[in-house]
């Protein structure tokens, strides 16, 4: 049987309020809460929680606070990456 998660990533109507989604949602919230948090007053702190929110991130990369994600482990960055306003983002794959 197909998972709630397996038919999101491939681009299927999915129930987003199905327990593991639900779960994968609250652990990044919880980690981008402290990424914002403390990117300004610890950021190499703040830096070294990145590999744990996304699915990748390369080297160099600098998210300025204000990022906002649903799932995180479905994103993927590359090298030298830098975002310095507000980041949203929401892909489902």
């Amino acid at each position: 049987m197909t998972t709630e998660r397996e038919r999101m990533l491939t681009g299927k109507l999915h129930y987003a309020e199905d327990s593991e989604l639900k779960q994968l949602r609250s652990r990044v919230k919880i980690l981008v809460d402290d990424y914002n948090d403390q990117i300004h007053t610890k950021p190499a702190r703040a830096l070294a929680l990145l590999p744990n929110i996304f699915g990748h991130i390369g080297d160099n990369a600098y998210i300025e606070k204000g990022l906002f994600l649903d799932y995180g482990v479905n994103t993927h960055i590359g090298q030298i990456f830098l975002q310095m306003v507000d980041c949203t983002i929401k892909p489902n794959t």
